[in-house]
């Protein structure tokens, strides 16, 4: 492991450099939405427009690369890995080729979810394409991530799973998680848009997953792999539990089912929402299915999204949500769109529910969004 410790000094050194010469001034763009809180799995209302190919973040994402056959940095000269930054709800992306297919930055990114997507382009493949889910703030986030050749080594085994919220049993997307061997290296992953997640290519050896989550208590389990069992935390796998999946990269797989991972929401960081659901001529209503939004910052270029889709009033119209993170809320019928509001720059600086900023009451039953704040309950107005 020496000559990834020197490579990692030397990478560090370079990114710092790097930074040095980049002439182009950062413009923050806010914070980042969590759009699967302690409530369950999130879907995003369709974005009409696109956030402009000119429009710069604050962040900067760092990274280096893992040859999962040998435990080290990628050491090849033919590989040819490419790293693409797709802002979740946008069509914005970046896309940079690694150094040396060790490592990689990319520059200017706005806050967000972000999907990346790491390939080989070259041809024939050395390695397989991989995906995860990770949210970027702040001014640099630092990544590892593991690759694996596009053949499988020898004694290596795959897992799969899925992540749950323990007050709704629902999936829950965009979870971190970090997988640490015993010699020491860590290397991330993450649930994607359904709440399963999947750990490819694992020697023999005893490792500690964490699973990470904002609003949710974090989870560990330890995973012991060798000859004469598989243990997960304090269950022992047996061939039962040896299936097929569909990895991040939509390719099918065998491996071990490590079931569901609860997690339980950290309820001192949340808060509620409730009260009777009233049309546009103020009747309640009653039995409708409609969608819980949710926004983080409402000023930024990350769109807001559907935490509760399709969650049905009762009766009376009322509704009440529990467990949810910090922020601001809206009630919508489904099928909403988002139309980006933008500044002298083109840069989004904020979505609205109809056109040109206007209030469309055909798509909002809440027509002003509702802050959330840990340890309260926010009521649902009557709007005039």
């Amino acid at each position: 492991m020496k000559s990834f410790d020197r490579y990692l000094v030397k990478f560090f050194y370079l990114a710092v450099f790097s930074c040095l010469i980049v002439t182009a001034f950062l413009v923050g763009c806010g914070g980042s939405n969590n759009p699967a809180g302690p409530s369950g799995a999130a879907t995003s209302g369709s974005v009409t427009g696109v956030l402009p190919t000119t429009a710069t973040g604050s962040v900067t994402l760092t990274g280096l690369l893992i040859n999962a056959a040998t435990g080290n940095l990628i050491d090849s000269s033919t590989a040819k890995i490419s790293v693409k930054a797709s802002l979740i709800g946008t069509t914005f992306s970046r896309t940079v080729y690694a150094t040396e297919n060790k490592a990689f930055t990319v520059f200017e990114l706005p806050a967000g979810n972000y999907l990346i997507e790491f390939s080989d382009e070259a041809a024939p493949q050395e390695f397989q394409k991989f995906t995860l889910i990770k949210e970027l703030s702040g001014t640099k986030v630092d990544l590892t991530v593991q690759l694996s050749p596009t053949t499988q080594p020898p004694g290596r085994v795959n897992f799969f799973g899925t992540v749950v919220d323990a007050a709704f049993a629902k999936p829950i997307q965009f979870v971190t998680i970090k997988l640490q061997s015993n010699s020491g290296l860590t290397v991330e992953t993450s649930t994607l848009f359904d709440g399963t997640f999947s750990l490819l290519d694992l020697a023999s050896g005893t490792y500690e997953i964490s699973f990470e989550k904002s609003g949710f208590e974090i989870a560990s389990k330890s995973l012991i792999l060798n000859d004469t069992e598989i243990r997960f935390g304090t269950k022992t796998l047996v061939a039962a539990d040896f299936k097929n999946f569909t990895d991040g990269a939509n390719v099918t797989r065998s491996g071990y089912d490590l079931g569901s991972i609860v997690l339980a929401p950290r309820l001192l960081e949340t808060g509620g929402i409730s009260g009777i659901l009233l049309d546009s001529l103020k009747n309640p209503l009653a039995n409708t299915s409609l969608d819980l939004v949710y926004d983080s910052n409402t000023g930024d270029a990350v769109p807001p999204a559907s935490i509760i889709p399709n969650f049905k009033t009762n009766d009376l119209g009322y509704f009440m949500a529990k467990n949810l993170p910090p922020g601001f809320y809206l009630v919508a019928y489904p099928g909403y769109q988002l139309f980006p509001i933008t500044d002298g720059s083109g840069n989004i600086v904020g979505y609205s529910f109809g056109q040109g900023g206007a209030v469309d009451p055909t798509v909002l039953v809440t027509r002003v969004w509702l802050e959330v704040k840990t340890g309260s309950v926010t009521p649902i107005p009557e709007l005039e």
